[in-house]
């Protein structure tokens, strides 16, 4: 898979999973491989560079369906850090942590900040948080009660609880996170209260993979 995350116009993220090897590359144009990324339990389903800031030096983060992030050194490939969504969740709400780590489905930079990512994992909760300090900041949870009634068909579908499959930040400010459910609901979150501002049906979402959001409108597509 190829990711669309450029690498000062010279290179992309390339993930392999060969065989039992499960990895990802940075990869130049000319094709020469500049690095490669080792010790994730599961494929990966999302990478992005972190720029240096202050005493911090540049890193590489993944999530994985291990259901971790990792932050790696890119000159070193060492992993600098494992970020856990149900252990941050735990210590942000003072709850037991989650029995199993569950698949990661989206790892989203909030636009404006170097190191802060909404991490979306195969659970009720996603969480926004600081990748380098394993920090979570802010839950959003799809048992939550929209501020707006949802419609009769987003009524009928919405199982409260369910699991996210997809996410997607509006563009181009990150005001909103949008979440696809299990039961073909899509959820609204406004990021800066964290609270559910609306519940929307998503037609023919059974086989949705992925959230796509135009640049300038407030227009969601799914995809899969």
């Amino acid at each position: 898979a190829l990711f669309g995350e450029e690498l000062s116009g010279d290179g992309y993220f390339d993930e392999n999973t060969h065989e039992e090897q499960l990895s990802f590359s940075i990869v130049l144009k000319s094709g020469r491989t500049l690095q490669q990324f080792r010790g994730h339990g599961g494929s990966v389903s999302a990478v992005a560079y972190l720029r240096s800031s202050g005493d911090s030096s540049d890193a590489v983060v993944s999530g994985a369906a291990d259901g971790t992030v990792r932050v790696w050194d890119p000159r070193s490939a060492e992993t600098v850090s494992t970020f856990s969504p149900p252990k941050a969740l735990a210590t942000l709400e003072r709850r037991a942590v989650a029995d199993k780590e569950r698949a990661v489905v989206a790892m989203l930079q909030q636009p404006g900040s170097e190191s802060k990512f909404f991490v979306v994992d195969k659970s009720p909760t996603a969480v926004l948080a600081d990748l380098r300090t394993g920090v979570a900041v802010a839950a959003f949870s799809s048992r939550d009660e929209p501020a707006k009634p949802p419609s009769e068909a987003a009524h009928a579908l919405r199982k409260p609880g369910c699991d996210f499959v997809a996410a997607a930040l509006s563009r181009p400010r990150g005001d909103y996170l949008y979440c696809l459910g299990e039961d073909k609901v899509l959820y609204c979150f406004h990021v800066q209260s964290a609270a559910l501002d609306r519940c929307c049906p998503i037609d023919d979402a059974k086989d949705v993979v992925g959230l796509a959001v135009h640049p300038h409108r407030n227009v969601v597509a799914s995809f899969g």
